[in-house]
């Protein structure tokens, strides 16, 4: 079943001005020459006759770098509606400023009106954890998709660890202690694995967010997937990983039944 819905014009222009209207919080990605980063700001107006919104710039987290935000820059953005998620992808227009009803101003970044919104069940975005029986390799290498062809990564240095569970926003994968690749919260790397041989490999960039020490010499390393709502490819990619998480969910329901009517039938 398709996850991932274009939605129509009419329909676009509604949910952009309710999101600007209730002044919703969105996540911008941004890709720098260091890797990708993301924040969190809020919408602030949807001004479908002038053709622009205006987003609120966002503020660096603890320990996050500050913004480098420029004209012509392509960002993405992201926001919660009820169950779904909404996906789409800008050029800041310019930087400025905006008047908030109380009279206080505060710095934004005005970006077209986007000729393309997706919505996503957010569901896909439950963590689903690989099926008992299944081994599904993850390859890992600094930089990001862009910076390596799937030909040369037998050539150039990477890492291999297994898929513990999956979402459409992020996984974990589990490596070797003894070959922890020691990356640092916010470093960004390619990642690729095949999580149905009936199908191609996926290919994606994804940010580095904690490691945790899961005894028997292993450590489980957690990422969040990013920019996949900047490009076509982005797009299908979400779309591949959007099945498998549904797949992996449907198994885990069945199998939680499975236990249920197990044990109820021994108390009967």
């Amino acid at each position: 079943m398709t996850q991932l819905l274009e939605v129509q014009d009419q329909r676009r222009d509604e949910i952009l001005t309710d999101a600007a209207d209730r002044q919703v919080q969105v996540v911008l990605s941004h890709r720098l020459d260091s890797g990708w980063t993301t924040y969190k700001s809020r919408l602030l107006q949807a001004d479908s006759a002038g053709g622009f919104l205006i987003i609120e710039h966002p503020q660096p987290a603890p320990g996050q770098v500050p913004p480098e935000l420029a004209p012509n820059e392509k960002i993405g953005l992201a926001f919660r509606r009820g169950h779904k998620k909404c996906l789409c992808a800008v050029e800041i227009d310019r930087l400025t400023t905006f008047s908030l009803p109380d009279g206080q101003s505060v710095p934004a970044v005005q970006v077209p009106w986007p000729d393309k919104l997706q919505e996503i069940q957010r569901r896909v975005y439950y963590r689903a954890d690989v099926p008992p029986g299944r081994r599904i390799e993850v390859c890992m290498w600094d930089g990001g998709i862009n910076d390596r062809d799937a030909a040369d990564l037998q050539h150039v240095p990477h890492h291999i660890g297994l898929l513990q569970d999956i979402s459409g926003g992020g996984c974990r994968i589990e490596i070797d202690a003894a070959r922890d690749p020691q990356l640092r919260a916010g470093d960004t790397v390619g990642i690729q694995f095949q999580p149905d041989p009936r199908s191609e490999p996926l290919r994606l960039d994804a940010m580095f967010r904690h490691a945790d020490d899961i005894g028997r010499g292993k450590l489980s390393l957690g990422f969040q997937f990013v920019g996949l709502e900047m490009t076509a490819h982005g797009r299908a990619t979400l779309q591949g990983l959007s099945r498998v998480v549904s797949t992996f969910l449907r198994i885990q329901a069945r199998r939680k039944n499975k236990r249920f009517t197990k044990n109820y039938n021994r108390r009967r």
